[in-house]
């Protein structure tokens, strides 16, 4: 994966700045679509379990919506 470094801020990439990453994520103007994405490529990097819980926190609640069909 790749693409996705360059748009969060470097300070984030840690498992330890987990809080502020997901707060900044949710504020971003973006698509959830796109919010999901990058949050699959931070818990990649961080080595961090991508739960519904984390896609439902920074899509405001509509992690089932970014699911294939």
């Amino acid at each position: 994966m790749t693409g996705w470094g360059d748009v969060i801020p470097p300070e984030l990439l840690s498992p330890y700045k987990k809080q502020e990453f997901l707060e900044w994520l949710a504020s971003l103007g973006i698509d959830i679509w796109t919010k999901k994405y990058i949050l699959i490529y931070w818990c990649a990097v961080t080595g961090t379990e991508l739960t519904e819980e984390l896609v439902n926190y920074v899509t405001g609640g509509k992690a089932r919506w970014t699911r294939d069909k």
